[in-house]
């Protein structure tokens, strides 16, 4: 594995434990109660976190499987990859894709639950990563819904502004319920 790409895994995985130790301050009825005009909850914001993860690894595998001629990581993605950069940084609401959308996501559910399915998800990734040949590194594997084919680090850099984005949602759904 490249040492970059090590670094952005060590850093996805300090973001959802930094969440998660904030978010067990609170009860398990506030990391569930729905955010503003019937938002999800800071828990619903985590499982859709998981599922888009989950969905792009599996993405990912299915891609490579087969192997694939794709083309080199280049301007265009970098491009594109700044253009996701700032649209996840807008405070407008977007529509969610099919796969992990609201009736997706569970009602409830269990903070450690769910931090412990993450970090399961976490550590089937960084394997995945750590036994993949060093040719798709510079490939454009990923295809993200929005800004297309991008490479692995982009995948994993969607991933760190996702999930801030995410966690700010949650966490304004927290601040609305508790003291």
């Amino acid at each position: 594995m490249r040492t970059t790409t090590k670094a952005r895994l060590d850093s996805l995985d300090q973001q959802l434990d930094n969440w998660v130790s904030e978010l067990e301050k609170y009860t398990h009825e506030q990391h569930n109660q729905a955010g503003e005009n019937r938002g999800w909850s800071a828990m619903q914001c985590m499982h859709h976190l998981l599922l888009s993860e989950k969905y792009s690894l599996q993405y990912l595998r299915k891609k490579i499987s087969y192997d694939p001629k794709v083309d080199k990581v280049g301007f265009s993605a970098y491009w594109r990859m700044g253009v996701l950069r700032i649209y996840l940084g807008l405070p407008l609401k977007f529509k969610a894709p099919a796969m992990i959308a609201t009736d997706k996501l569970p009602e409830t559910s269990d903070l450690q639950e769910t931090a412990q399915a993450y970090r399961e998800h976490r550590l089937d990734l960084r394997r995945y990563l750590s036994d993949l040949d060093p040719k798709w590194y510079d490939r454009a594997v990923y295809k993200h819904p929005f800004a297309g084919r991008l490479g692995i680090n982009q995948m994993l850099g969607f991933f760190k502004w996702h999930f801030v984005r995410h966690q700010k949602q949650g966490d304004r759904a927290i601040r609305r319920v508790a003291p």
